[in-house]
């Protein structure tokens, strides 16, 4: 008598490798996406020692080289570490300055009035329990460009305290929750593959050893 078709297992069989298929597709930009989200958070696009303590211009290379993130920020750090927000956020009074981000070509691609009042207390630098102030402004395209800073009205406070301004990432969130819904297809995609895998190697088995104990009672 001619074997009828395994349809079923056929199909769960398709079925298995394509969730498998799918989960592979979704794991590389996961794993991509993770990486990145992380180096951006490492990642300094710019330093100028003690720029807010004294009027004039500064300028430096400034090369962001991620265009997925929601904004970048300017970050006053200094010390000591552990000073109440109150005391942090002090440390910009009165500042009035004029941010420029100009392309190799001489083109101005970003402008911001750098103010205290814009300033809110957002980075968190290692090692300090400190909240530091930290001015938001959208990100630039990947690019080779010039950071120029013109101090106006220095910030009184830190006139003649040394720190620094540094340039950074600013990640909001939303960048996370793409990471996690990618890797959460993946995850989801992986499991339904082995479930069904698994219920096929199953049902093969119970089949082969029906068919071995139909064949040894045919046999007597």
């Amino acid at each position: 008598m001619k074997e009828q078709i395994p349809w079923g297992r056929a199909i769960a069989t398709v079925l298995a490798v394509g969730a498998l298929a799918v989960s592979v597709s979704f794991v590389i930009p996961w794993w991509q996406m993770r990486a990145e989200c992380a180096d951006a958070e490492r990642t300094v696009l710019a330093v100028l020692p003690n720029a807010f303590g004294t009027d004039g211009t500064v300028e430096t290379d400034f090369s962001p080289k991620y265009d997925f993130t929601c904004k970048e920020m300017l970050v006053v750090e200094h010390g000591p570490p552990n000073r109440s927000r109150d005391d942090v956020m002090a440390t910009v009074k009165e500042l009035r300055a004029h941010l420029a981000i100009v392309d190799r070509a001489g083109k101005v691609v970003r402008e911001e009035e750098v103010t205290d009042e814009r300033f809110c207390p957002f980075w968190t630098k290692p090692g300090s329990n400190s909240v530091l102030p930290a001015f938001m402004f959208r990100p630039v395209p990947p690019g080779d460009c010039r950071l120029r800073l013109t101090v106006t009205q220095p910030a009184i406070p830190l006139a003649d305290v040394p720190h620094q301004i540094v340039v950074r990432y600013g990640l909001c969130g939303i960048e996370y929750l793409a990471t996690a819904l990618t890797g959460g297809i993946a995850l989801v995609a992986a499991l339904i593959g082995l479930a069904l895998t698994t219920g096929v190697i199953v049902v093969t088995r119970k089949k082969r050893k029906h068919s071995n104990k139909s064949d040894e009672r045919d046999g007597f």
